[in-house]
């Protein structure tokens, strides 16, 4: 299973997401939003929000899916937690330098519908990551491996 992202260099603007197997796209036209959050970036030392620091946006690259997670604070993070492990590009750049907790997760839109920022992770709005998340569970249950790539888009 693949999924991949476009995101654009600006990642205050989203970008899209699918999810395919055997080449073939069965999740598609998912928005996607790797933007930091510009106060949380600059209060850990990274006010320009670079994706290869610690609290940057979100890194484009090939990362591992490791595991799909539920965590406490539903509103911040959403149904589902896919943890990712950073395997090239900028993303294991960013590994390199002591990023870690990389992931895709939901967690509750801007009041405008518009997704939130994050600490650089990729969010998804909940349902679209919900139904990622079974569809991960089940080929992570199968062992085979999940890759999710992130590219950048001018």
């Amino acid at each position: 299973m693949r999924i991949v992202s476009r995101l654009p260099r600006d990642r205050a603007q989203p970008g899209t997401l699918w999810v395919e197997r055997n080449g073939q796209p069965f999740i598609e036209d998912v928005r996607i939003r790797g933007k930091a959050d510009s106060k949380a970036a600059a209060d850990h030392g990274n006010p320009s929000r670079n994706p290869t620091a610690p609290y940057g946006d979100h890194p484009a690259g090939g990362y591992r899916v490791i595991a799909v997670e539920r965590k406490s604070d539903l509103r911040k993070y959403g149904p589902a937690f896919i943890r990712l492990d950073p395997i090239s590009g900028d993303a294991l750049l960013a590994k390199q330098n002591g990023r870690d907790g990389l992931a895709l997760h939901g967690g509750d839109l801007n009041n405008d519908g518009t997704l939130r920022a994050t600490n650089g992770c990729g969010r998804l709005d909940n349902d679209n990551i919900s139904r990622i998340a079974i569809d991960v569970r089940v080929a992570i249950g199968m062992s085979e491996e999940v890759i999710y790539e992130c590219e950048n888009i001018d």
